[in-house]
């Protein structure tokens, strides 16, 4: 195995010599995994955008909606991280709890509302979707969103 990249991750603590360059571990084994993630989450889409008419009678499972917040949290932004989560929640169906673990995420009351009115046509337990309310710190949001779920 004299050479492969399986030698990468053989030595954690040192830098590897290959040919008189010295490769850090570390940076490799970070690399990795972040393309592992970039991978999985183009994957996730792919597949969220292949499917546009859904029939949200069962949600997103547990370990893919996991691999999906993840992916999301990497964004370095928050509007690449909204665009992010506009994706998956359009493309998936959801709980309310998966929503509101989702969406808890960001910082601005603007941004959890736009993306919680795309996720409701796409949540199975709609009689649950209340428990968004606690997300928001403001009144008008709450009134918003009560004023959305009336009217949808």
């Amino acid at each position: 195995m004299r050479g492969s990249l399986a030698l990468l991750f053989l030595e954690e603590n040192s830098p590897i010599k290959n040919n008189g360059i010295s490769i850090d571990y570390l940076l490799i084994n970070k690399f990795m995994k972040e393309l592992l993630t970039i991978l999985a989450f183009v994957l996730f889409n792919t597949l969220a955008i292949s499917s546009p008419l859904l029939d949200c009678t069962n949600s997103i499972s547990d370990k893919n909606f996991q691999i999906a917040l993840k992916t999301i949290k990497t964004h370095n932004f928050d509007e690449a991280k909204k665009e992010a989560t506009a994706k998956l929640l359009s493309g998936n169906c959801f709980t309310s709890l998966q929503v509101k673990t989702l969406v808890e995420i960001f910082s601005f009351e603007e941004h959890k509302l736009e993306l919680v009115k795309l996720a409701y046509s796409h949540v199975i337990d709609k009689d649950n979707f209340g428990i968004l309310l606690t997300i928001f710190a403001f009144e008008d949001a709450k009134e918003e969103l009560l004023e959305f779920i009336k009217n949808n």
